[in-house]
C-alpha cells in the first residue's frame, strides 16, 4: 500500500496545470510545506500500525495503564488520627425558672376574695381556721356537701363561701362551687367568669353535667354556675334530680360548697337542705336570731342538718 502522503502529492501535480488560475484566486493555500507533516495512521498487513509521530505518541499514552491508586489508610491509623483530635470539653448546662404570668381571668376575681389575692393575709388565715372548724363539725369525712344559707339577703354569705372554697383548693382538695341561688346567682361574677349553662340546664336534661362544669382561675377549684331562674325552669328542681347531681359530684370531688338561698326562700331551701351533709347559717356579727331554737327547728323540719352559725363582720 502506498503512503497517503505520496498519493496526495501525485494528485496535486496532476491538477497543477488545470488549477493554476484557481490557486491564484483562492484565499486558502493547499500546498504542503516541507517543514509540516500531516497527521496520519495506517494499518498494514499483519495489523502493523504506522503513523505520524504525534499520533503514535498519543496512542501509546492512551494504551498505558493508569497510575495505581495508593491504598486507603488502615482503619487502625484512622482511629488513631481521630483520637489525636482535641475536642473542647462541653460545659454543664444551667437552667433557671421564669414564672409565667397569671392567667388573664384571675385578674377579674373579685377583690373581696382575699384568700386568693393575699393568701398570707391575717383574714385569709381566719378563713383557713374557719374551714378547719367546719370540717371538725362534720360527723363524716370527705366527700362532703356543705351549704351556706343567709339569715337574710346581703349578709355576705357568698363572699364567705368563695373564700372557703379557695382555702379548700389551696389545701389540695378537689373543690367544686355550686350556685344554688335561684333568685340572684353570683358565683360566676365573683370569679370573673361568664354564667354559662349550669345547674338549671343539667336538671332540665338539656346539658350534660360534665359539660356544665367550668374551670376557674384557682387551681383545683371548679364551678357549676347558674343563671337567673325563671318560673318555668324552677319546675326542674326536684329532690330526685338534685340527689342524682350530688351523687355524681361526690364521686369526683372532695368538697362541694353550695351557695344556698336565704331563710326567706323556704321552698328552695327545702329542696337543697336534704342533699347536703351540713348547712351553716350566716348572719352579721352582733345580730341575734329572734328565736334560735325555732330557727333550728325550721331548718331541721326541711330535712337540713344545721351544723353551726357563721358571723360576718365588715371592717370600716
Amino acid at each position: 500500500m502506498g503512503r497517503m502522503l505520496e498519493t496526495l502529492k501525485h494528485s496535486a501535480r496532476a491538477t497543477a496545470g488545470e488549477g493554476a488560475k484557481l490557486q491564484e484566486d483562492s484565499v486558502v493555500d493547499w500546498s504542503l510545506r516541507a517543514a509540516e507533516q500531516v497527521p496520519f495512521i495506517e494499518i498494514g498487513a499483519g495489523k502493523k500500525i504506522e503513523g505520524s509521530a504525534d499520533v503514535m505518541a498519543t496512542s501509546l499514552t492512551k494504551g498505558q495503564p493508569s497510575a495505581v491508586q495508593p491504598p486507603h489508610m488502615p482503619l487502625q491509623a484512622l482511629a488513631a488520627e481521630a483520637r489525636a483530635v482535641e475536642l473542647t470539653k462541653a460545659k454543664p448546662m444551667t437552667a433557671a425558672l421564669a414564672p409565667w404570668p397569671s392567667a388573664v381571668p384571675s385578674q377579674n376575681v373579685a377583690p373581696e376574695i382575699i384568700a386568693f389575692h393575699q393568701p398570707q393575709h391575717p383574714i385569709s388565715k381566719q378563713y383557713a381556721d374557719l374551714f378547719a372548724q367546719m370540717l371538725e363539725c362534720q360527723t363524716q369525712k370527705s366527700p362532703l356537701v356543705l351549704a351556706l344559707v343567709g339569715a337574710k339577703p346581703q349578709v355576705g354569705a357568698t363572699t364567705v363561701l368563695v373564700n372557703l372554697a379557695v382555702v379548700s383548693a389551696q389545701a389540695g382538695k378537689r373543690t367544686l362551687l355550686v350556685d344554688a341561688r335561684l333568685a340572684q346567682p353570683m358565683l360566676a361574677q365573683r370569679l370573673g367568669l361568664s354564667a354559662l349553662s349550669g345547674l338549671q340546664e343539667v336538671l332540665a336534661g338539656t346539658v350534660a353535667l360534665e359539660l356544665a362544669i367550668q374551670k376557674t382561675p384557682i387551681a383545683a377549684l371548679d364551678l357549676l354556675s347558674a343563671r337567673a331562674e325563671s318560673e318555668r325552669a324552677s319546675g326542674h328542681w326536684t329532690p330526685q334530680g338534685l340527689s342524682w347531681v350530688v351523687a355524681w359530684l361526690k364521686a369526683r370531688y372532695d368538697v362541694i360548697l353550695a351557695d344556698g338561698p336565704s331563710l326567706e326562700e323556704t321552698a328552695q331551701l327545702a329542696l337543697l337542705g336534704p342533699v347536703c351533709d351540713g348547712v351553716y347559717l350566716v348572719l352579721p356579727r352582733g345580730e341575734q336570731l329572734q328565736s334560735p331554737q325555732a330557727m333550728a327547728q325550721l331548718i331541721a323540719g326541711q330535712g337540713a342538718r344545721l351544723r353551726g352559725l357563721i358571723h360576718t363582720h365588715f371592717e370600716i
